[in-house]
């Protein structure tokens, strides 16, 4: 593959986000996020090592808790299974997920068909073929605390390209939460369920370019205040194998009501014709790493680092991943 004048400036990039890294973006972000389910984001340890940048690059199954549209750019024929496990510091607190994801497809009528198809169906004509419809995805994250709060979210997305415009997903998200134990701000002690819908879409300019959109809590149900949270996203693929993913996060919400803007960055690196890949971002400044190890075509462990700035604890993370 020829690279992008991009490669000239990659090496810019990769010094911004090390002054990042080093300096940080208080600028940006000046007062301590409160999101709430509290946690480290949502999950999948390709983002959380990519400093949580990917809403424009949420392509595997994880994608039903960045950004539904990318479902759609899965491979067709495969059901993915990832599952999540935050590795230190269990007996205080745990933060794990789950999600599957796979293609549904329709049945339609064939007008013509080949001498193969015609040899492979035991001399019968075809009357039906298979046709892509859109990809489904659903997820849970686990959020217990020791003595404390349980928050379990659970996710269901779509990702459907559209044929008219070429290059585009539309995705939608739905987000059930349910909290036992959660502490108000009043000190008291409650339980309730929290619900909110949510839209996404990915565009896909070139095979060097990507742009990602996310709008969580367009419709929504909660005790509390839960404002519409836009995060925009752009992938800059710059040559085989590497691809640089840069979000703002929640940049509508004027009131900090469920934190404060973020600029999230990262950086991933295939090597071995993808058998391993090194990942980079950062968060506000916090640093994040992480790696993935292919050990066969259809079967991956990862692992992601994150310095978590909230919180001041570094926190470790652990993934298992399959294809059928």
């Amino acid at each position: 593959m020829n690279f992008l004048p991009l490669k000239k400036i990659s090496k810019m990039v990769m010094l911004t986000m090390v002054v990042v890294l080093l300096f940080g973006t208080k600028g940006f972000a000046d007062t301590k996020q409160i999101v709430r389910p509290s946690g480290f984001g949502e999950a999948g340890v390709r983002a959380l090592g990519m400093g949580e940048a990917c809403v424009a690059v949420s392509d595997d199954a994880d994608g039903v808790f960045w950004n539904p549209a990318g479902l759609s750019f899965m491979q067709d024929d495969k059901r993915y299974v990832d599952i999540m496990l935050k590795a230190n510091e269990r007996e205080s607190s745990t933060y794990d997920s789950i999600c599957l994801a796979g293609p549904v497809y329709t049945e339609v009528k064939k007008a013509e068909f080949s001498i193969q198809d015609y040899l492979e169906s035991n001399l019968k004509a075809p009357v039906f073929g298979k046709k892509l419809n859109y990809h489904y995805g659903a997820g849970a994250i686990f959020i217990d605390t020791y003595g404390g709060a349980e928050i379990h979210n659970y996710f269901f997305g779509i990702g459907k390209k559209i044929d008219q415009i070429k290059g585009l997903s539309i995705g939608t998200k739905l987000r059930i939460s349910d909290y036992k134990n959660y502490m108000n701000d009043k000190n008291q002690v409650e339980d309730f369920v929290e619900t909110s819908f949510g839209l996404g879409a990915q565009y896909e300019m070139n095979k060097y370019l990507r742009v990602g959109l996310m709008m969580d809590n367009l419709v929504k149900d909660s005790t509390y205040p839960l404002p519409p949270v836009v995060t925009f996203g752009v992938a800059i693929y710059l040559g085989e194998g590497t691809v640089l993913a840069l979000d703002g996060f929640n940049l509508v919400d004027d009131k900090n009501e469920v934190g404060s803007a973020e600029f999230r960055a990262g950086i991933e690196k295939k090597f071995l014709d993808d058998a391993f890949t090194i990942r980079m971002g950062t968060k506000n400044g916090n640093l994040n790493l992480g790696f993935d190890v292919k050990f066969t075509p259809d079967f991956h462990i990862g692992y992601a680092f994150m310095g978590d700035y909230d919180t001041d604890i570094q926190q470790h993370f652990v993934s298992g991943s399959i294809r059928f």
